[in-house]
């Protein structure tokens, strides 16, 4: 008797924590295997531009609503890249705050013009609560995002 309630116990366990700890793959697999520091993609963007890379990080933000877009924590401090899938096919998990994100993907450029950019900043300290630096608008601003081909979210690291 006493075998098969410690039975049943292992059981639960490893069930339950499957449970609790899972992943979500999203579009194609990941193949490539090291990861390319966030602060080397936005301290050199051109030598990133339109190459494909794998990031990981914490997920910081990200779209509350339709699952569109996430924002990757970097390796140095205040440094995050925004992964968008330019042609919507991706959704990522609407609880995907405080999770783990794998990415691989094409680094990619948006211009925007100083209106453009004073709107997004603005967009930015209404719906995130972000402090923003207005100045940084100031002859407008490019932005460099991820569109992903495959990634990951799981619980943790």
């Amino acid at each position: 008797m006493q075998k098969k309630v410690i039975l049943g116990l292992v059981i639960v366990l490893v069930f339950g924590f499957n449970l609790l700890s899972k992943e979500v793959k999203l579009g194609e697999e990941i193949t490539i295997k090291k990861a390319t520091n966030i602060s080397e993609i936005l301290e050199k963007p051109m030598e990133f531009l339109n190459k494909t890379v794998r990031v990981e990080g914490y997920i910081v933000d990200g779209c509350m609503h339709h699952g569109t877009w996430i924002a990757i924590a970097g390796d140095k401090e205040f440094q995050k890249i925004t992964v968008r899938d330019k042609e919507g096919k991706l959704k990522f998990p609407l609880d995907h705050k405080g999770k783990y994100g794998i990415v691989e993907g094409s680094v990619y450029s948006v211009h925007l013009t100083e209106e453009q950019a004073l709107k997004w900043l603005k967009h930015l300290e209404e719906t995130h609560q972000q402090e923003t630096d207005m100045s940084k608008a100031r002859g407008g601003m490019t932005l460099y995002q991820i569109s992903p081909t495959g990634a990951i979210v799981k619980d943790a690291k």
